[in-house]
Parts: structure tokens; sequence; C-alpha cells
């Protein structure tokens, strides 16, 4: 801050030290300290570190957790009290923003999975209809004993190529190509 006194950062880093410390705002303690009050002799303590200035504001979780303080000195405790307790309103708005924004991303990625997994159930259900539809061709074939000496089976699916296969190889896995890849391993959540 412009005009600040070069005295006043140890100050505010002792200001936000016993605020932290204690999770209460420095001004709390702001009585004098005269032998055997409550903040008697506490400085001496912890090296010095312990004010009771007025300046010091801790920042707390919702939960009551300690996440850090703010110390501001170089004003009146009025004026550093007011300068601590809007830096604080700030970080704890950051917090929330990125919190919503991170509930926000989680709820996107959760429906984009759910999107998927519909999908690729759809996908696995024509595969079992084809696979089907090939399994009692392949049983027609066997009652016909061989006989004709080839086969023709046609996939009735949507978008896909219809594939002709001859002779008696229905039980025989497809070419490479022929069926779309499984979704396992497209699937991903987060970018952790």
């Amino acid at each position: 801050m412009d005009s600040a006194k070069i005295t006043s950062i140890n100050t505010a880093m002792d200001m936000a030290f016993t605020a932290a410390g204690n999770r209460i705002p420095t001004s709390a303690y702001q009585e004098t300290p005269w032998p055997g009050s409550a903040t008697s002799g506490i400085g001496n303590a912890i090296m010095g570190r312990f004010t009771t200035l007025g300046g010091g504001v801790p920042i707390l979780s919702a939960t009551g957790d300690i996440l850090g303080a703010i110390g501001c000195s170089t004003g009146t405790s009025m004026q550093d009290e007011a300068a601590a307790k809007a830096g604080r309103d700030a970080v704890l708005d950051v917090i929330k923003k990125e919190k919503e924004a991170e509930e926000k991303r989680l709820h996107e990625e959760r429906q984009a999975v759910l999107t998927l997994w519909k999908e690729k159930e759809e996908e696995v259900g024509s595969l079992r209809e084809e696979l089907e539809g090939m399994d009692r061709g392949s049983k027609r074939m066997r009652l016909d004993g061989g006989r004709s000496g080839s086969a023709s089976v046609a996939s009735s699916l949507t978008g896909r190529r219809a594939s002709t296969q001859v002779g008696p190889a229905p039980d025989t896995p497809p070419e490479e190509g022929e069926l779309l890849p499984s979704f396992v391993g497209e699937v991903s959540v987060g970018r952790y």
C-alpha cells in the first residue's frame, strides 16, 4: 500500500498469526494487557508474535475449519480490521465461486457419462440383436447339413455395411473392422 509504514509489515503478519492461531479477530484482545489479564505475558510466550492490536481476522470455512487469516496494519485498528474483513470476504467469495464451478463441472461430466452410457447401451443392444440373428442363421445352416455349400448373413443395422460370408464361417470371429470397438476405456471422469 502506498505510504504504508515499513513497521506495519511485521505487525500485519503478527495480526494474521494471532487471528489464525486463536480463531478470533485480534480486536477481541483489545483490552489493556494488565498483569493477570487473559493476554498478559502471552506475547513473550510465543516469541512476541501475539498481538492485541485490531486488524487481524481469521478466515474460517463453513464448517469452522481455519483456512488462514488476514492482517492489515497502518491505519487505525478499526480501519485495519475493516480492510482485513473485506479481504476475508473476498477470499471466501472466491472459494464459494470455485466450489460452485466445480459442482457444475461435475454435474456436466456426470450428464456426459450418462449420455454416453445410454448410447453405448443402445449399441450393445443392437450388437446383441445382430449376433443373435447371426446365431439363428448359423443354426439354420447346421440344420441344412452344409449341403448348400454356402451361407450368407447380412447385417440389418442402420449405418452398418452389410457383410457377406461364404462357406461355413458364421462361427468364426468377425474380421477386424467389421464390428465397432467397445466403449470400454473411452469413458473418463474428471481432469485429474
